[in-house]
């Protein structure tokens, strides 16, 4: 029997999530905080998003629902608390490895890398959930993971020609790239379990998990900081015309927005559909990123992203023809 047809609102909400996303790193490449470390950096950004997420979700969610703030807490515990603490660790995770690994290498490198998510994503819900996974997913999703391998190569080269940064002013070594792209692989791991957890339980409402993985995320990103004495990482730097700090909050609202967005729309879509709908993000994130700062990355990133984008074109295609077959199938007279 064929799955169910998505609803129209459901991937709606999923795409509109995806295109506030992709300026995120844009805005990332913008913000200049008081250090020169690139781990303290990312953690800066890691303890504002995260303080995002925990402040604004809450007031968005009884906004949008007309709710208490007891209607809010219900919400949480309906959860269960295995799925609030396991979704909100899962989440934490992405956020924190994705942010560390744009820091580290090329964001057209991180973001290629996340299309390795509807394989995992598909892995994930074929095991946890029993969901029928389509065969031109799994044919996407290699192909996908082929063209990472593509992307993840240009770390071993011994003659690795270095892209242009443009006007960040740091050059992305090998050894910092290699690390970058290794850390870049937790993201859609633990991406594709996050929308698993979201899917396991539909009738509930996940953004109470999102908003706790923001206090996780500020407290971890909170001890980095401080432990090492480094307070002022958490200032923008202030000869730039407030162009970072406007870029942080800029970063802080978009991403508790987007993922908000997303987590809603995951709970009708699969989970192989919305990692595919995130993609959005692979295509317009390195031209915003190139057109803000010019930041140019190597010719084999460049392939390995643009063959990802056509697998999903394709997959998707192919998706959309297939659902409108099966419901043309299943109206009454459809076949005589």
């Amino acid at each position: 029997m064929a799955p169910p047809p998505v609803p129209l609102r459901a991937r709606l909400t999923a795409i509109a999530g995806a295109l506030v996303l992709s300026p995120d790193t844009m805005l990332m490449r913008l913000t200049k905080m008081q250090t020169s470390s690139r781990w303290h950096h990312s953690f800066s950004f890691v303890f504002y998003r995260g303080a995002g997420r925990l402040l604004l979700l809450p007031p968005l969610w009884m906004l949008a629902h007309r709710a208490s703030p007891n209607a809010f807490t219900q919400v949480a515990r309906r959860v269960g608390y295995r799925r609030l603490l396991g979704g909100a660790a899962l989440y934490t995770i992405q956020n924190m490895a994705f942010i560390v690994a744009a820091n580290l290498t090329y964001v057209a490198s991180v973001l290629a890398i996340l299309a390795t998510g509807p394989l995992f994503a598909a892995a994930a819900s074929k095991v946890f959930l029993k969901e029928h996974v389509p065969k031109h997913t799994w044919i996407a999703s290699g192909t996908c993971a082929v063209c990472v391998a593509v992307i993840y190569s240009d770390s071993f080269v011994g003659d690795r020609d270095v892209g242009d940064t443009g006007d960040t002013g740091d050059e992305i070594s090998t050894s910092t790239h290699v690390l970058g792209n290794t850390i870049a692989l937790l993201v859609p791991i633990a991406l594709a379990l996050f929308w698993t957890v979201c899917k396991s339980s539909p009738e509930n409402d996940m953004i109470a998990s999102l908003s706790l993985s923001g206090h996780i995320g500020s407290t971890i990103a909170a001890c980095v900081v401080f432990g090492a004495g480094q307070g002022n990482a958490l200032l923008p730097v202030e000869k730039d015309n407030s162009t970072s700090l406007l870029a942080l909050i800029g970063q802080t609202v978009s991403v508790a927005i987007a993922f908000a967005l997303l987590t809603v729309g995951a709970k009708d879509v699969p989970s192989a559909e919305v990692s595919l709908i995130m993609l959005i993000e692979l295509f317009l994130g390195p031209t915003l990123v190139w057109l803000a700062v010019g930041e140019m990355p190597t010719w084999r990133v460049w392939v390995g992203s643009g063959g990802v984008l056509i697998a999903m074109a394709v997959e998707s295609a192919v998706g959309v023809f297939e659902e409108r077959k099966d419901a043309r199938e299943t109206l009454p007279g459809a076949a005589i």
